[in-house]
């Protein structure tokens, strides 16, 4: 049961203490930071306490706060209206709001809460070169114990934090729809990548090389041949091409395997890489697709007879003498 009665807690927001009703803005993200870096005074420790807070619910909640508040704040400090001239004039805007989105940021692709100067840090790593500046001017502006120092109106400065901005949202936008990463679960996405290598090199690789020399042995070593009919060296064709395209895959597995392994990392990394694996795991079940098809259906038929026994002929004519001229269509040689 609810307590009617209305507790006041305190709390601390930019620096000031505040005492308002338990309850009062305590969404998913206050909840998180409150089990995982509150400092228990007396009771149950914060960990222990009964809170759970799924992805799902801390991503919809960033969601939200990104696709609504900020971007009424950008479209409201943005050329042409007059609250542009505030972040033009005022530099402490610009270090709320880059490492204020930065924040965020962090919170969706690690799952954790940290504090503006560490996801200030976090933005200049993943973040292009191109944004370094006005976020290295935010964490300068927020550590700074005399913020007046950097009190000079600039356009640049202004320019430069809606582009930041607005990229930084449509970042979370592109991560909101990135196909198998809904929750965005960096272990699980470490976890999965780390396996698919393993997978592949003490699965996948030896078995594809049985298969090319399970083929060889069975159409040398039966009636039909390596070379007598067209479907087997289609499908013998094709099998070499997959053994060497699988070890040229090898080399993007590895990598994002490596870069999984590493302490920083956060599944929407090298999206190019991902979309790379994803069509090359494509064109690999279509051509087992066509391997498999032509084993059951054995299109084309036998290799012409004529050829075969001319062939035939060519080789018992090298195995007896050395071939010296051709002319008329004899072969003339020596013994």
């Amino acid at each position: 049961m609810h307590n009617e009665r209305a507790i006041e807690v305190p709390s601390v927001f930019e620096g000031s203490m505040n005492f308002s009703d338990w309850g009062d803005g305590l969404t998913a993200v206050t909840l998180k930071e409150l089990k995982t870096t509150a400092l228990t005074l007396s009771g149950t420790p914060a960990y222990a306490l009964a809170i759970e807070i799924k992805d799902e619910e801390l991503n919809r909640v960033l969601f939200e706060n990104i696709n609504s508040y900020w971007c009424k704040w950008v479209n409201k400090h943005s050329p042409f209206h007059y609250r542009y001239l505030f972040l033009l004039s005022f530099p402490w805007l610009t270090e709320w709001s880059v490492l204020g989105v930065a924040r965020q940021l962090y919170t969706l692709q690690t799952g954790k809460i940290t504090s503006k100067v560490n996801a200030g840090y976090y933005a200049l790593e993943v973040l292009p070169h191109k944004y370094r500046q006005i976020i290295q001017q935010s964490i300068e502006i927020r550590k700074s114990d005399n913020k007046l120092l950097y009190l000079k109106p600039s356009i640049k400065r202004a320019e430069q934090t809606i582009k930041c901005l607005n990229f930084i949202i449509e970042k979370f936008n592109r991560l909101r729809t990135s196909t198998g990463f809904t929750t965005h679960d960096n272990l699980l996405a470490r976890a999965a990548y780390l396996a698919m290598e393993l997978s592949a090199w003490f699965v996948i690789v030896p078995f594809c090389l049985a298969s090319l020399f399970t083929g060889l042995v069975q159409a040398l070593g039966t009636k039909r041949g390596l070379f007598k009919h067209y479907w087997i060296i289609v499908k013998l064709i094709l099998t070499i091409a997959a053994t060497i395209l699988l070890f040229l895959h090898m080399q993007p597995i590895s990598r994002m395997a490596g870069v999984a392994a590493g302490t920083t990392f956060a599944n929407t990394e090298l999206p190019g890489l991902r979309v790379q694996l994803i069509a090359d795991a494509g064109a690999a079940l279509l051509l087992l697709l066509a391997t498999t098809t032509i084993s059951v259906y054995k299109p084309w038929g036998k290799v012409s007879l004529a050829l075969l026994r001319k062939q035939e002929q060519n080789a018992a004519v090298q195995a007896k003498g050395k071939i010296t001229k051709k002319s008329g269509g004899f072969y003339v040689y020596e013994v």
